[in-house]
């Protein structure tokens, strides 16, 4: 779904623009065309989020957006409150004998 958002983003650029249909979505990547379109403007891109670089803290960001409604919730809330039933996060765990 990133990726059609992407696609979708950058087509929408170049109307925007009123540069040729695929100019910037389906140049060379040697041009980096898309990579300039997605860097923030103090470095000289458009500033555009790119969904796919972005998607896991995009994720992130909307479940903390969106916890309080999936809190009141009667089916959701009791499982996200709930802690004790997921078990130990492996990460977590790992993370704990390395700095111990």
């Amino acid at each position: 779904m990133a990726k059609i958002t992407r696609a979708a983003t950058l087509r929408s650029l170049e109307r925007l623009l009123g540069v040729d249909e695929g100019a910037i979505s389906s140049a060379s990547a040697s041009f980096a065309r898309d990579v300039r379109a997605c860097a923030p403007v103090a470095e000289g891109g458009c500033g555009l989020t790119d969904p796919v670089s972005a998607r896991l803290t995009a994720f992130a960001g909307t479940f903390i957006n969106i916890i309080g409604y999936l809190l009141k919730n009667d089916i959701l809330g009791p499982a996200l409150l709930d802690t004790d039933a997921c078990g130990p996060i492996p990460q977590a765990a790992s993370f704990r004998k390395r700095t111990c």
